[in-house]
């Protein structure tokens, strides 16, 4: 048996504890509207997928897109009625390219709740808060009424329809 190093080894911390909280969470929701959610194994911006399905359980297309954060204590402004979170510039811009629905997910672990932000749709209406190029980050503020619920999942879900259906309806691969 090798000789152990007499350094500390590897650690759960209280964040990676409410890091998965937080997915589970959201996770619970996406399967109790009868939906499949997938966790991604490697974090680029996205922490979980959901797959939709039809009234006769067949998949339909695309996916909407995830990224959780979560917290002890959420910080709350604008007479309590918001939570501000710091977003990387650079996560932002990829979620801004996405063509699929990205929300942002904040967890507040103290209360087991959970907040969203629809990504493209608040930049599209608050644009500029992307005028400073110079910026690594950028503030926003999610509304404490947009719990994450049932009836959540399902807006999600009709954000992604209404997306494809502004899609082109037959896609040339030629």
């Amino acid at each position: 048996m090798a000789k152990v190093l007499p350094l500390p080894s590897k650690r759960r911390t209280r964040e990676h504890v409410i890091a998965d909280q937080s997915v589970n969470y959201v996770e619970w929701f996406i399967y109790d509207a009868g939906f499949t959610a997938e966790r991604f194994r490697h974090d680029y911006g996205y922490d979980l997928s959901m797959t939709t399905y039809d009234s006769s359980g067949y998949v339909e297309p695309d996916r909407v897109l995830f990224q959780i954060k979560a917290s002890d204590r959420l910080a709350q402004v604008i007479g309590n009625r918001h939570f501000a979170v710091q977003l990387d510039v650079a996560d932002l811009n990829s979620w801004l390219e996405e063509p699929m629905p990205v929300f942002l997910i904040l967890y507040d672990a103290a209360n087991h709740a959970a907040y969203w932000l629809y990504v493209q749709r608040h930049f599209q209406q608050n644009s500029a808060l992307l005028r400073d190029k110079q910026k690594r980050s950028v503030t926003v503020h999610v509304p404490r009424r947009n719990r994450v619920t049932r009836s959540f999942i399902a807006l999600a879900r009709s954000c992604k329809d209404n997306i494809l259906n502004q899609k082109v309806k037959e896609a040339n691969h030629g």
